[in-house]
């Protein structure tokens, strides 16, 4: 799929995921049935708010990317906005437990997990066990690299 400039947005609708570009991650956001100077207001879960909220466009997007999700439902698009809206002010961010992409997930009726979250956790042990490999009889350079396998980890997952 080819990214969107973020001028596209009026080529999505209601109750369709959305993916936002990021660095090292996407931010993921439900688009709402409502409008504000022109273009829909998305729900999203965010650390940002730290909790769910249904916000302007441009204050989500911010001039990034934007790609329509992969993810698919079952769920009529008019529930999916339904759903969204009633967890305003109600969930709270949670990296590890409750992050953009558990959210948007849930409210399509799939299991609320994130795959990108998986991903990272899987780079920073690999990068972990790479380097106390490495550093074998060496402890001081076993920590050195254990503390740059957690923070290879921590910057792909960090919101």
């Amino acid at each position: 799929m080819k990214d969107l400039p973020p001028s596209s947005e009026t080529s999505y609708n209601a109750g369709s995921p959305i993916r936002i570009g990021r660095h090292a991650y996407h931010h993921y956001a439900i688009i709402s049935d409502r409008v504000a100077d022109g273009k829909p207001m998305l729900i999203s879960l965010s650390y940002r708010t730290g909790t769910v909220a249904e916000e302007r466009w441009d204050n989500v997007v911010r001039g990034r990317s934007v790609r329509p999700s992969r993810l698919i439902s079952d769920i009529s698009p008019a529930q999916v906005v339904e759903r969204a809206r009633a967890q305003i002010g109600r969930r709270r961010y949670n990296l590890l437990t409750s992050n953009c992409e558990h959210f948007v997930r849930d409210m399509l009726g799939l299991p609320a997990r994130s795959r990108q979250l998986s991903a990272a956790a899987g780079v920073g042990i690999t990068a972990l066990l790479l380097a106390l490999r490495m550093a074998r009889g060496h402890p001081a350079i076993a920590i050195a690299s254990t503390v740059a396998g957690l923070m290879i980890g921590s910057r792909f997952s960090a919101k």
